[in-house]
């Protein structure tokens, strides 16, 4: 039995949208009591969902689609506050990362210093390295490929950050 297909995928930005939205949902709650207008972080969440699906946008481009979508006439403080939605939502990812290791005990199939090789959708699939630190809380692994210049010490890239997943043993 292939064990592999009895763990539930990854956790992406995708599958935190709520926990995302209802973050946002409290900072535009908190900019609308500001303006002398009292409100629920729950009558925020319509506008909070759409702002979460847009983890690369920053303050200015996610204050726009609030003026152009529903109307809000944001100042310069709530750019700043929404500058922050794509860490929201990278925090809101890893944690649930890091529930979802713990959960489904996600053991690292390498040890330091193995030799792996990077599988696809990375970028450089097929290139072999070297593990160099494993990080059991998010289930990823360090990979040193001295030949694409990494660095064991000193300036430079140490390697690649991987999934578990994203490598195999030659």
């Amino acid at each position: 039995m292939n064990t592999e297909t009895l763990i539930p995928p990854r956790p992406t930005a995708r599958d935190v949208i709520d926990a995302s939205a209802n973050r946002i949902a409290e900072i535009l709650a908190k900019w609308i009591s500001q303006a002398g207008d009292s409100t629920e972080a729950s009558a925020c969440l319509p506008e909070a969902r759409i702002l979460a699906e847009n983890p690369n946008a920053d303050g200015y481009d996610l204050c726009r689609q609030l003026d152009s979508r529903f109307g809000y006439s944001p100042d310069s403080m709530l750019v700043e506050e929404l500058d922050n939605v794509g860490g929201i939502i990278r925090s809101e990812t890893r944690k649930a990362i890091n529930r979802w290791a713990l959960d489904n005990q996600i053991a690292c199939p390498f040890e330091q210093g193995a030799e792996v090789v990077l599988k696809k959708p990375l970028r450089h699939a097929g290139v072999s390295g070297i593990v160099s630190k494993i990080d059991r809380d998010y289930a990823e692994i360090l990979v040193r490929c001295e030949s694409l210049g990494h660095v064991a010490q000193g300036t430079g890239s140490h390697g690649f950050v991987v999934n578990f997943e994203d490598a195999t043993q030659p």
